[in-house]
């Protein structure tokens, strides 16, 4: 059985960020695993050789980023990603884990030290 992979709504959220302070960032999927399949806004730049995309913003509040090439603003950064032909195993490899329960309040730290733990939620 192959695990496959799906989420649902990765977005990418900027807060806190003094108005009108440009932002630049990126996203970089590991090649040999995952592909982007979809992005929004598009990236300002692409590195397809390192599989990864770049954006400049300007932050004009919370969910209201501006992109200046454009002069459109966007509420966050969406992606999604595929994983690449053959990485099916690897993944269920990395993933394979028991089930896990814990209580609602306790969810958004769980979660971030599981996903830590299998290096998919690394700064």
């Amino acid at each position: 059985m192959d695990l496959v992979l799906t989420l649902r709504k990765p977005v990418v959220l900027f807060y806190n960020f003094p108005l009108n302070q440009e932002i630049s960032t990126n996203i970089k999927l590991n090649q040999g695993i995952w592909k982007f399949s979809y992005v929004l806004p598009l990236p300002t730049s692409v590195l397809t050789d390192s599989n990864e995309y770049n954006w400049k913003f300007t932050f004009k509040g919370e969910l209201n980023l501006l992109n200046e090439q454009t002069n459109k603003s966007f509420p966050y950064l969406f992606w999604e990603a595929n994983p690449t032909e053959g990485s099916s195993m690897y993944l269920n490899e990395i993933l394979k884990t028991n089930y896990f329960c814990f209580a609602k309040d306790e969810a958004l730290d769980k979660i971030d030290t599981l996903l830590k733990l299998k290096g998919l939620n690394v700064t």
